[in-house]
């Protein structure tokens, strides 16, 4: 009996220390991943601007994105003088796609605004996460080759993942599910190019993978912050 009361207090203890050491593991990782984007400057920003380019599927478009804290984003990307428009306003938005053979307005529902919303430059929330006690380190994978510290996040949005590299600190990917026509689909964002605009540091290439497929890249060329953009930039109609 006294035997079995040892291992079991042994292993009650172990498992205090490995709670311990992933708890301060993770507090080191997202401390550090905070100073190396510089994310306490970044957070006294209000707007942004980028003008860039969308390859996807062959078709290369031309790309502006507006966002204005705390929950206003705006994409516009033009094709053949055709322009694919997604507002996020707060908790509502909406999509104007003509290539998809109609010109009006169409309502996002609430998990295309979640999964949007995760691209917000000014709100990572990733601090955030972590002090909410929402954030919890999985391990390692590869991320493009190179070993990345894998950290679940159970935000109000639903479950994703965000993937540190162990050298530069960044985050080299998101992995989130949205549910398109009942199915269930996996999509990694996969960050490179990592350059600073006003002593922040920003992946400037992005490839999107739909169930582990190139689905897409987007390339910025300018970022500015702190712009001047009218609310009406917002409107959702």
């Amino acid at each position: 009996m006294k035997k079995e009361m040892k291992r079991i207090t042994a292993i009650f203890f172990s498992m205090i220390i490995i709670a311990s050491a992933n708890a301060q593991n993770l507090d080191n990782i997202i401390q550090r991943h905070l100073k190396a984007v510089n994310a306490e400057k970044r957070s006294q920003f209000k707007s942004l601007v980028i003008k860039g380019s969308i390859n996807m599927q062959g078709m290369e478009l031309g790309m502006e994105m507006y966002e204005k804290a705390p929950d206003k984003l705006k994409s516009v990307s033009t094709f053949n003088g055709a322009e694919i428009i997604q507002v996020i306003n707060g908790d509502r938005g909406y999509m104007v796609n003509p290539l998809m053979g109609s010109p009006d307005p169409v309502p996002l529902n609430k998990n295309q605004i979640a999964s949007v919303k995760i691209n917000s430059m000014l709100n990572t929330n990733i601090e955030k996460y972590y002090t909410e006690k929402k954030m919890e380190l999985e391990g390692e994978e590869s991320v493009s080759g190179r070993p990345a510290f894998k950290i679940k996040i159970e935000a109000p949005e639903g479950t994703r993942y965000i993937f540190v590299d162990k050298e530069t600190y960044y985050i080299t990917q998101t992995r989130l599910m949205v549910n398109q026509m009942g199915n269930d689909i996996t999509i990694d964002l996969r960050m490179s190019d990592f350059d600073s605009f006003d002593g922040i540091i920003v992946a400037t290439t992005i490839n999107t993978f739909m169930k582990g497929q190139p689905a897409g890249t987007a390339k910025y060329n300018t970022i500015e912050f702190n712009k001047d953009i009218d609310d009406s930039v917002f409107e959702i109609k």
